[in-house]
């Protein structure tokens, strides 16, 4: 889950990702993810994204670090998936933060 946050308001956007396990690894998700951020801040021009993501599913938590989210939350028993309660991370990223990597990427 994606959730824009505007000003003093929240205004929630919802996405989500599923990616066939014969594409894991090959950078789709980090490339869609990226240019779904670059859009939301560059266009949109929101202050920030938050994500949640299910504490098991290290590969996509991973790519948020990767991406700048800094997690900011665990919530236990946030969902129930797969037949078993699941806890959950929040992440957060500012605009600010991915200017910054947005700017130290295109100098190297």
């Amino acid at each position: 889950m994606l959730d824009l946050i505007h000003g003093h308001a929240r205004a929630a956007g919802i996405s989500g990702y599923l990616l066939g396990s014969a594409y894991w690894g090959a950078g789709y998700a980090r490339e869609a993810c990226a240019r779904i951020l670059m859009l939301l801040f560059a266009v949109y021009r929101v202050p920030g994204v938050r994500a949640e993501v299910d504490t098991r599913n290290q590969a996509s938590w991973m790519l948020l670090e990767q991406l700048g989210f800094r997690r900011t939350t665990l919530r236990p028993a946030a969902d129930y998936f797969k037949g078993s309660s699941s806890d959950e991370y929040t992440y957060d990223l500012p605009v600010d933060v991915w200017q910054q990597r947005t700017m130290k990427s295109t100098t190297l």
